[in-house]
């Protein structure tokens, strides 16, 4: 089996534990995800609000160390879809580079530098708006995408960086489906019918992006998945089945938010128990066509069509 996973904060983790990514106590290291055919993630840099003008110098520490973990540990650093083929090619693990949220983007000459350094996919917020958009969790009134917001998410569709949703409040949503002339992302959200968590979303938030060509990445968090505030693995195979229902058979992925989430359902220790949530699909009678979309395929042509 080969895994495309679209959002962890391990390398975030990393970077605050002082670990490594050989080995180590979180939900991904190397030495598990070698079970795998082939394994694909991308690491986010998350940059908290709090952090504010100290932001930039946060995120370039982080992406330092990603470089110094592929350097030390013989992976793939991934800036295109041809880099991805050939890690998967050579049985490496391949690693891309993501940022969950924008706060240290104030200007587009910073965006292009980011994208430099290999920066190939951007959530725009977090939980809390910034001077991008409006985030899900914002008590004050909602402003959607900001006029820098909109210049930004045009460069990043320039550049061929995937633009992300996760995070982004509903307003903020619509704006960049507007904007956005680009299949764009949700890299780890869930269904809000089958969860009623305002981070998941609606059914026709859902069906725009499948309108647009993008994909929606499954989070693992259980606040995500279940109302009862805890899950099993039938809880998140019914955020799979109900966005199949909706026409999601090639917008569906892998977005398992390891090492952002303080809790995971009941089986699932880390990345080494992905494949239990792939055989209670199989078991259910999901095809291996359909089991290799969703556990990379989909994603493969998002990022083929715009690194």
């Amino acid at each position: 089996m080969k895994i495309l996973d679209m959002h962890c904060d391990t390398i975030t983790c990393i970077y605050e534990q002082n670990q490594n990514l050989f080995q180590n106590s979180l939900h991904i290291d190397l030495s598990r995800v070698k079970k795998y055919e082939g394994y694909a993630q991308f690491f986010a840099v998350f940059s908290d609000p709090v952090y504010k003008a100290a932001a930039i110098r946060r995120c370039l520490e982080i992406i330092d160390r990603l470089y110094l973990q592929v350097q030390q540990h013989d992976m793939y650093f991934c800036k295109s879809f041809a880099d991805y083929e050939e890690a998967m090619q050579n049985k490496k693990v391949a690693a891309f580079l993501s940022l969950e949220g924008g706060e240290a983007i104030d200007s587009i000459a910073v965006l292009n530098n980011f994208y430099r350094l290999g920066v190939r996919c951007i959530a725009l917020t977090w939980n809390y708006s910034n001077h991008i958009a409006t985030g899900v969790l914002e008590e004050k009134p909602e402003y959607g995408l900001t006029a820098f917001g909109r210049k930004m998410v045009a460069r990043m569709n320039e550049l061929g960086i995937i633009t992300d949703v996760s995070h982004l409040s509903d307003r903020a949503f619509w704006d960049v489906a507007e904007v956005c002339k680009k299949p764009f992302i949700a890299s780890h959200s869930n269904s809000r019918s089958v969860c009623s968590h305002r981070r998941n979303l609606t059914d026709e938030q859902f069906m725009e992006i499948v309108r647009a060509g993008g994909c929606v990445g499954i989070n693992l968090y259980p606040l995500f998945l279940s109302d009862k505030k805890t899950a099993r693995i039938c809880d998140v195979l019914r955020h799979i089945e109900h966005f199949l229902s909706l026409g999601g058979e090639n917008n569906i992925g892998i977005g398992a938010d390891f090492d952002g989430v303080d809790c995971l359902p009941e089986g699932i220790g880390g990345v080494h128990d992905m494949e239990k949530l792939f055989n209670e699909l199989a078991k259910i009678g999901y095809s291996d066509s359909l089991l290799e979309k969703i556990s990379s395929k989909n994603f493969e042509r998002i990022i083929n069509n715009i690194l």
